[in-house]
């Protein structure tokens, strides 16, 4: 009698399972069973992460933009943050590259030596490569919401970048990133396997189109132009300098060092 009675109910079980009426996304649908259901829920889920992750078609990153003093930068969504995809550009005033502090906020276009910002922003280098900044202008500037990537920000976009392929070679192990990061254009040609200058119609699967604008070093001299691009930290490393990130056309590598507060180098902030 209990066996009877067990049979029955799973028996009426099955066939409320396969009659059921399930509601997804808003639309009623009298066909699927629950397994189908999963599948489709699951499916919805997919999409609305796919919509909201970082990769989008072409193999590079959902891109969007930053509009700060009048300028709109491209931004790329790498790992969960918002990066520049262009180099700043804000040039409240320009300083000659024999004015220097650790302190105070020094402005440098690349090649111009003077002082008058209207000048500085007709040069071909301010154009293509942004402002030059000492650390203490690359905190000074930065946009509301926005801030200076730490040192552990960007190995996060390294590492992130590493295991998902993005060295030259797409293996996921080993810092070969550079070419990735590199833009398409203005790097200086070299012809070793995989470095950034061999065949720049293969740089930029990101499309953090990283360039090399070169940097103002120590003893007042530009240098480096179309073969070094460096980017500051937030992170100092001891008294009077703080980490930056650079990359070169000869190298596969993403570099990490230091150098002096008074240097002039690139800015990509971050979104907060």
């Amino acid at each position: 009698m209990e066996k009877s009675i067990l049979s029955l109910m799973i028996i009426c079980v099955i066939a409320f399972s396969q009659s059921a009426i399930y509601k997804v996304s808003g639309q009623t649908n009298t066909t699927k069973s629950p397994v189908d259901v999963s599948k489709s829920i699951e499916n919805t889920k997919q999409k609305s992460l796919k919509l909201n992750s970082d990769k989008v078609t072409n193999g590079k990153f959902a891109e969007g933009t930053l509009i700060y003093k009048g300028r709109t930068y491209k931004t790329i969504i790498i790992n969960g943050k918002e990066w520049m995809a262009e180099n700043m550009a804000y040039l409240p005033t320009v300083n000659p590259p024999n004015s220097a502090s650790f302190t105070d906020p020094r402005y440098y276009v690349y090649d111009y030596n003077g002082s008058d910002v209207a000048v500085a922003k007709q040069h071909a280098n301010y154009a293509t490569y942004g402002v030059l900044y000492n650390w203490p202008a690359a905190k000074a500037v930065c946009p509301p919401g926005w801030h200076l990537p730490s040192d552990a920000e960007w190995t996060a976009l390294e590492n992130f970048l590493i295991a998902n392929g993005y060295n030259f070679d797409e293996t996921t192990t080993g810092n070969k990133i550079a070419k990735s990061l590199a833009a398409r254009a203005k790097w200086n040609a070299d012809s070793s396997a995989g470095v950034i200058g061999n065949d720049l119609s293969l740089n930029n699967k990101t499309g953090f189109s990283a360039l090399p604008g070169g940097f103002r070093a120590n003893n007042g001299a530009f240098s480096l132009i179309g073969e070094k691009g460096s980017w500051w930290t937030s992170t100092e490393a001891g008294t009077g300098y703080a980490i930056n990130r650079y990359l070169y056309f000869k190298s596969v590598n993403i570099f990490h060092t230091s150098d002096y507060l008074d240097c002039g180098l690139s800015v990509r902030y971050v979104k907060d």
